[in-house]
């Protein structure tokens, strides 16, 4: 039987193992060192005939043992939306959402001047950035992974002529203003999130960025623009595996 991983999986990996990260549930599933042998077999291509015998040549253990550990494994996986059966997979290729959705941005949303903020520019995008806040953990909540994670990836960067670059870390830093007086504590994905749909409204094309660290886990959200760090400690930041960008 062969295996497929959909398109809706994205992995890292390092020395130790893989993490896995589903984007329509949001989920993360680390795999060990054998976990991870078996993730490679599937990402090559092989059946699981051919993966228990590239196992086998590897581990000095019973075929019988090493196929009931796959096939555990193996089910887990499609369980939790990791991996597909390569018929079903086959047979549900077309039946994703749409992609490749142009979003639309509202005509009066309000301009940021390219000179330096006055305070009631500073307010007004401090209150935007609580708007954004509220509005992210809403469609978390309520709409799911999944579907934050579709809105994020095609909420496209209004065309400019000119961008300042110190207006993106104007309106960052007001998204962190507004997150310091939020009503409930605002997490890095979902304050993340909000600076980079409020920086692509200005134009600005900006990517959310997920990383993940293995041992002991742990994932981290933070906005990058033209690959620079704009929200983050980028020493912290590097400390994580890039496993996901929309």
């Amino acid at each position: 039987m062969s295996y497929l991983i959909p398109p809706h999986v994205r992995n890292v990996r390092d020395d130790e193992g893989v993490v896995l990260l589903n984007v329509q549930s949001g989920a993360y599933f680390t795999l060990n060192g054998v976990g991870a042998r078996v993730w490679e077999q599937i990402e090559g291509g092989r059946t699981r005939e051919e993966a228990l015998d590239a196992l086998g040549r590897r581990y000095p253990v019973s075929r019988d043992r090493l196929a009931r550990d796959v096939d555990t494994l193996l089910t887990r996986l499609i369980d939790k939306g990791l991996l597909a059966c390569g018929e079903a997979a086959a047979g549900g290729a077309g039946a994703g959402p749409a992609d490749r959705v142009q979003a639309t941005t509202r005509s009066s949303a309000a301009r940021i001047s390219r000179q330096r903020f006055a305070f009631p520019e500073r307010l007004l995008w401090s209150l935007l950035g609580f708007a954004a806040l509220v509005g992210i953990d809403v469609l978390l909540h309520v709409a799911g992974f999944a579907r934050f994670h579709r809105a994020v990836s095609r909420w496209r960067a209004r065309p400019r002529r000119a961008l300042d670059p110190a207006d993106a870390a104007r309106i960052s830093a007001a998204v962190d203003a507004a997150s310091a007086f939020y009503f409930k504590r605002a997490w890095c994905l979902q304050r993340s999130a909000a600076t980079t749909c409020l920086l692509r409204l200005c134009g600005f094309p900006a990517e959310l960025v997920i990383g993940v660290q293995r041992l002991p886990f742990m994932a981290h959200a933070w906005v990058e623009l033209d690959g620079r760090i704009v929200n983050d400690n980028p020493g912290y930041c590097g400390m994580h595996e890039i496993i996901e960008r929309c």
